[in-house]
């Protein structure tokens, strides 16, 4: 009887004990606590959001304090009070997760300057001047799984996914840390991403449609001389009214282009006067649209180009 008597009484006490962890499992449920929280956040923290939380008029700038920050949306939605939603700038290891970002305004979603280690993954980001604004000496960052929409429709420069770095380096032998952009879906905006200055990493499996300026835009650092890239472009659905994919940065190191879908309606592909490549690597890709800038790029490859299309016929 007493082992009985036990065992019900443990029962009890895990029942009691999972629903007190439901009832405490989010840290703040409003704008006010959860800018408050945000403010004085430390390093290694961890701050959840009620998923039915109320978080309108929100705008909030991260401590540069607080390295190794996350902030676990849980499916929130927050929206912006006509500034940036989330300031990032100076941060180091920030992981923003699982949120709805509604601008509703010109400005970004997430704005950072001089940023290192950030991480954005399974966000939609609505209704902005831009979706994602990562610049200055920004590098070794993480944007996956994400949805960004309607981006320059209240002004702004449309961008989806801008990430600059502006490092001092025009050495093609030194590597920063790698950055991702991968599995993410972007629609309506003017760039589906412009990539500038300097970029080490990887674009792979995303789908840009409706961009109607460019696909993916790289270009050189703050002067048109100078900026270095090393890249993996890979399984990427392009679909752009102006130029599907534009290559202007100086300096390509390595570039690899496979097994992706271009269409520009202008030009599927954009090759840049000061542009030059070391290693570069052109296969499997299905280009569709306006030719552009498309034999130009098959001489640079050379030897390096095999079964790639032009509207459905093997190129050249």
């Amino acid at each position: 009887m007493k082992s009985k008597i036990l065992i019900g009484t443990m029962l009890m006490f895990l029942m009691f004990a999972f629903a007190s962890s439901s009832v405490w499992a989010y840290d703040v449920d409003d704008t006010t606590t959860a800018v408050t929280a945000i403010k004085n956040s430390t390093s290694n923290q961890e701050i959840s959001f009620d998923p039915t939380g109320n978080y309108n008029n929100f705008n909030v700038t991260v401590p540069s304090t607080a390295q190794n920050l996350t902030l676990q949306g849980n499916g929130a939605t927050i929206t912006g009070n006509g500034n940036h939603v989330f300031i990032i700038d100076n941060t180091v290891g920030l992981t923003i997760k699982n949120f709805i970002i509604n601008i509703n305004s010109s400005l970004n979603g997430i704005r950072g300057e001089n940023v290192t280690r950030f991480t954005i993954t399974n966000c939609t980001i609505i209704n902005g001047g831009a979706g994602i604004n990562i610049f200055g000496i920004s590098y070794n960052n993480t944007i996956n799984n994400n949805t960004i929409a309607n981006m320059g429709i209240n002004g702004g420069n449309g961008n989806g996914i801008s990430l600059v770095d502006h490092m001092t380096n025009s050495d093609p032998n030194v590597r920063h840390s790698l950055s991702y952009i991968n599995n993410n879906n972007i629609l309506n905006v003017s760039q589906g991403m412009f990539i500038g200055g300097n970029f080490y990493g990887s674009i792979i499996n995303n789908t840009i449609t409706g961009a109607s300026e460019y696909g993916i835009h790289f270009v050189g650092r703050q002067t048109p001389t100078n900026g270095v890239v090393v890249a993996t472009i890979t399984g990427n659905n392009i679909n752009s009214n102006g130029i599907g994919l534009s290559l202007e940065t100086p300096i390509f190191a390595k570039l690899d282009l496979e097994y992706n879908t271009i269409y520009g309606a202008n030009m599927c592909v954009e090759v840049g006067p000061l542009a030059t490549f070391t290693q570069l690597f052109v296969l499997h890709n299905a280009f569709w649209g306006g030719e552009g800038d498309l034999e130009t790029l098959y001489e640079l490859a050379g030897n390096n180009w095999d079964q790639n299309t032009l509207n459905g016929i093997l190129y050249p």
